[in-house]
């Protein structure tokens, strides 16, 4: 079924973690699904709400895909944006990329909360190119033009055996709950 602006409206009222948060609109005077989300999710700590098509969904779920950059971005308190994992395999890490790298500039514009980094980067189609510089780790700058792609998600980032005084302890980075997750999770644990 087609989701309309009424249903997911209705839908938020009832099950938002916020529901009483959630201002009295009329959602036909949203232009989108996803303008009338941003409208009245409880902003700046919903950061993840977003309407996903039905194409996208079954990609990222599924097949563990999405279209992008092959890293993520994460803010400080400072309203710095930093580099928080970079996928394997991707173009990103071929690049070098790494988490702990600070970006400086996408496109040109310095990253700060007021800026939308989703308009910034623009769509989600395989192809499109933004440009950044980035701060490694050593203190030097990286500048880099990628294209996004159709990125395979590795669900854990990190794992490690630890040795204890007479015993050993399991330690992982877990990133999505995705189908192609536990194959990834059963491979780790044994």
């Amino acid at each position: 079924t087609k989701l309309t602006k009424s249903t997911l409206y209705s839908v938020m009222k009832d099950w938002y973690l916020s529901y009483d948060t959630i201002p009295d609109v009329n959602p036909d005077e949203y232009a989108s699904l996803q303008s009338l989300l941003d409208a009245i999710t409880l902003k700046p700590l919903d950061r993840w709400s977003e309407v996903m098509g039905t194409e996208d969904y079954y990609r990222l779920y599924d097949r563990g895909e999405y279209i992008g950059h092959g890293f993520g971005l994460v803010d400080d308190a400072e309203g710095q944006l930093w580099v928080g994992f970079v996928y394997e395999g991707s173009t990103a890490e071929s690049n070098g990329i790494a988490r702990g790298w600070q970006v400086t500039a996408i496109n040109g514009v310095t990253p700060s909360p007021e800026i939308d980094l989703d308009t910034l980067l623009g769509d989600d189609l395989e192809g499109v190119e933004n440009t950044f510089r980035f701060l490694n780790r050593q203190g030097g700058t990286v500048n880099l033009t990628l294209a996004k792609e159709i990125i395979q998600i590795n669900s854990v980032l990190y794992s490690d055996i630890i040795e204890l005084e007479e015993s050993k302890a399991g330690y992982l980075v877990y990133q999505h709950f995705l189908i192609p997750s536990m194959d990834e999770l059963d491979s780790v644990f044994a």
